[in-house]
């Protein structure tokens, strides 16, 4: 036949796990408490396999991490996008009797060290922040004493 133009369209569907974000994907990971306070590593699934992330210690929940070059690739390029790894610390519903008493031992250690202004534990309320802000603000306005 005559020559033409051949018209492809390509859809995507959407995986579960992973959300597309340009070149980049997204996943969420759950980790343990133990694994957000002491560090660790955990094994995330990438679009060419599992790979071992290390946790670094003190990880809050809902942090972000990046494995770059993990993502798709970029049309008529060689560079990949990074694959953004958001860390869910998982909650247990229930422990066991020694996962309980440690638990405990820990809350009494975290309230001892915060009567004596010690805890790593920072609890702000609105109130505090409205201060503090208030106290920063002070120190860059004088009183004016030329009158």
């Amino acid at each position: 036949g005559p020559a033409g133009h051949l018209y492809v369209a390509v859809s995507v569907a959407p995986d579960p796990f992973f959300k597309r974000d340009k070149s980049d994907v997204r996943c969420e990971v759950p980790i343990s408490i133990a694994q957000a306070v002491l560090g660790g590593s955990v094994v995330v699934p990438t679009l060419t396999g599992q790979v071992e992330m290390t946790i670094p210690k003190g990880t809050q929940p809902g942090t972000t991490l990046k494995m770059r070059g993990k993502g798709i690739k970029e049309l008529n390029s060689s560079r990949r996008g990074s694959q953004l790894v958001t860390l869910n610390v998982h909650v247990p519903d229930t422990l066991s009797d020694r996962q309980k008493e440690l638990m405990e031992e820990f809350a009494t250690e975290e309230q001892r060290l915060g009567e004596t202004g010690q805890s790593s534990c920072k609890s702000h309320t609105f109130a505090d922040t409205v201060r503090s802000t208030v106290d920063r603000i002070k120190q860059f306005i004088k009183p004016s004493t030329d009158q």
